[in-house]
């Protein structure tokens, strides 16, 4: 199995010890672990952004003007306001 190495600071090394020894797991499995789930979100929002791009070329998306992105964007802050 190939092996990467990667320097981390103090904090990340020993965090992942402490989730390490929580899970009784290896520092490795943690770490790829985490690689993992981390490289499953870049594509998924690589593939979202293709898709995006692609539908923005072919003139199937509707874009709105930046007053209506703050209309939207106001009244959804307003609404969460009130649910306090």
């Amino acid at each position: 199995m190939p092996t990467i190495s990667v320097h981390v600071d103090d904090a990340t090394f020993k965090l992942v010890g402490e989730i390490a020894e929580r899970d009784d797991r290896s520092k490795s499995w943690v770490v790829t672990n985490a690689l993992k789930k981390q490289l499953a979100h870049e594509r998924w929002m690589i593939a979202e952004i293709e898709e995006g791009m692609a539908e923005l070329k072919s003139g199937t998306v509707k874009l709105l003007d930046h007053d209506a992105v703050m209309t939207r964007a106001l009244e959804r802050a307003r609404t969460l306001d009130a649910q306090k």
